[in-house]
Parts: C-alpha cells; structure tokens; sequence
C-alpha cells in the first residue's frame, strides 16, 4: 500500500526532498496530506518525513502515534537484521578529494545500474544535503542511512570522503558493505583543488551569492580569488594532514583485515591500463556486473555530459611554489615508517 501512494506523489517528492526552507516545507507536506483521504494520511506523511529530514508532521492528536522506547528497539531490530541479511550489491566509494571519484563513481553506478545514495544522513537523496548547506560537515556514516539503503531491494553506490575507523569498518562488515578507496598523487590534488575553488568562487560571485552563504558551500577565504599563488598553496597545504590520515587509516585497517578494499590511482589505474582498472572493479562489485560495462562507461565522451573531470593529466602539482610544496610533503614525513605513502606521493618521495 505504501507503495501505491509513492506512486502517486512521486514527482512531488522529488522536488519536496530538495526543499530547505522549514516554513515552505511545512506548509508543502501538509497540502499534500490534505489531499489524501483519513486512511492514508499516515502513509503520506511517513513518506514526506522519509524524502525531507525537517518535515514533521502536525496531526493534531500526537497520542495516537506515539511509540515507545521498547517499540523503538524492536523495529530497529528488525530493520537491522534484514538489512544485513539482503542479498544486494552494496557500495561505499571511500575518495580522496580531486581523484576522479565522481568521474569512478557515476561509471559504477551506470555500469551497475546502482542508485547513487547518501550515507552521512539519513535523506532520501545525495543532493538534500547539499541543498540544506550540509556539505562541510565531516563525512560519517549514519546507521539509520545504511539500514535504510540496505533494505532498498536493489543495492546502491555511496561516494564519501571519508577516513576509516575500526567501527566504522565493523558496520560496513555487518551491512555487507564492499569498499573502493580511490588516491592521486598529493601535488595535482593541491593544483586541481585550486582549479576548482576559484571556478566556484568566480561563479558564486557572478551570480551575485553571499559571501556568507558561499562560505557554507565552500569552505574558503572570500578573497581566495584574489590570494598570490603562494599564499593559495600555503593555505592549502594546512589541509595535507587529513590526506596523510586518509591514507593511513585505509591501510592500517586493511593490514588489520578489517576491511579489504580495491585500490584504484588515479595515476596507476585512470591515466594507465583502464582495461585491468575496470577488470578489477568487475569482479569486487559482483552481481554479474562485466568489466565490458564498466569499461564502456569509463570510456563514455564526456562531451556528452555523462562522465566529467577536470584536466586528465599527472604532474601539474611541481608547479606549486616552493615554500608552501615543501610543507605538503612534510606532512607525510612523520609517519613514513607506518604506512607507503607512494600512491600519494609517487615512488620517488615515498
């Protein structure tokens, strides 16, 4: 039953699960409610509570549906366990930032037939957050959103940057969770971030944003556009330390066997042999999932607005300055005796 009423309001949902004025949104669900006759009017509205986290509804007579805390732990119980025990292909793509995770990701999901989730909140899709300017806080996993995905039927792919922890891979174990870690060589990231901030910047600008409200969205200097290249750098490289953890962190997880992710470079695998690269990603999804479609849409025109990324090459990271260059690459330094840092730092600096 509580399907057929998605179906009937499913184009609204769509755009109701963007929405992120709470005014707006209270006013939108409860038209929507009011249309449906008494009967359903419980299943409307659990369906608008699903697609947008700040719609609650207002009945009137809250008693009626008040649960408690054993009611709680019951369902949650048994949401968990035939989450756990779905057969579905379930994904989590774990990228360092600026390594062609998005291009990676949006090939797996297509070549997969996987939809793209969110898996930091519990929302009804990856674009919720960043309408509700959520993008600047640290990428978690939610329990609430892998029990949620787990029971979809069908499986789905998750991009997160996002560092590991030994709880963290315990869950993933529990929801049959399979893991993608994708790295670049530290430098380019640092060139190709630059890219991108002074892109956004320039865009929020012509279209006349706030720079406090650009600020939620980016996470930079309002004049970061206008910085010497050596102050640019110097300001990312405060920001080295998360790669070092990022990288660490997978690999000490992964020596523990906590968790056995595939490891795809950007270097290695996206600008080498994408043959092996997609041979590879084949055989760690499953579920019948062919190297021929994964290397299909690895090889798509991004032209065609299907697959896109940014440069495509390897080495525009020694044009950093020297100074801020020196202090990256120092970042790794302390650690150098715990983890390889070479598909960070390439074969000659690790």
């Amino acid at each position: 039953m509580l399907d057929e009423v998605q179906d009937k309001v499913r184009i609204f949902l769509r755009g109701f699960a963007v929405m992120s004025d709470p005014v707006a949104v209270r006013e939108k669900g409860h038209a929507l409610i009011a249309k449906f006759p008494d009967d359903e009017i419980v299943r409307v509205a659990a369906l608008l509570t699903a697609h947008n986290p700040l719609f609650l509804p207002d009945f009137g007579n809250v008693a009626g549906l008040k649960a408690s805390q054993d009611q709680f732990m019951d369902w949650v119980m048994r949401l968990k366990m035939t989450a756990a025990n779905a057969r579905q292909p379930n994904i989590l793509l774990a990228a360092a930032p600026k390594s062609a995770s998005s291009f990676i990701f949006a090939a797996i999901a297509r070549s997969a037939k996987l939809p793209t989730v969110y898996l930091g909140a519990n929302v009804a899709t990856p674009q919720t957050l960043g309408v509700m300017q959520g993008i600047l806080r640290e990428d978690e996993v939610d329990e609430l959103a892998l029990i949620r995905n787990g029971l979809n039927g069908t499986g789905y792919i998750a991009q997160h940057h996002i560092k590991p922890t030994p709880f963290l891979c315990r869950q993933l174990a529990q929801y049959k969770v399979r893991v993608i870690v994708t790295v670049r060589n530290i430098l380019d990231t640092f060139v190709s971030i630059d890219d991108q901030f002074r892109r956004m910047q320039k865009a929020s600008r012509e279209a006349g944003e706030a720079p406090e409200e650009s600020y939620f969205s980016q996470g930079f200097p309002r004049n970061y556009t206008e910085m010497s290249d050596e102050d640019r750098f110097d300001f990312l490289a405060d920001r080295a330390a998360w790669y070092v953890q990022f990288l660490m962190h997978w690999q000490k997880l992964e020596r523990r066997g906590m968790v056995e992710p595939l490891w795809i470079s950007y270097e290695r695998d996206l600008l080498g042999d994408r043959q092996a690269m997609a041979e590879r990603i084949a055989a760690h999804v499953g579920f019948g999932l062919t190297a021929e479609a994964v290397l299909a849409e690895l090889s798509a025109d991004p032209e065609a607005g299907r697959l896109q990324w940014n440069k495509g090459v390897a080495g525009r990271g020694e044009a950093i300055p020297t100074g801020p260059r020196e202090r990256i690459l120092k970042a790794f330094a302390p650690f150098r005796d715990e983890a390889d840092f070479s598909l960070m730092l390439g074969p000659e600096r690790a």
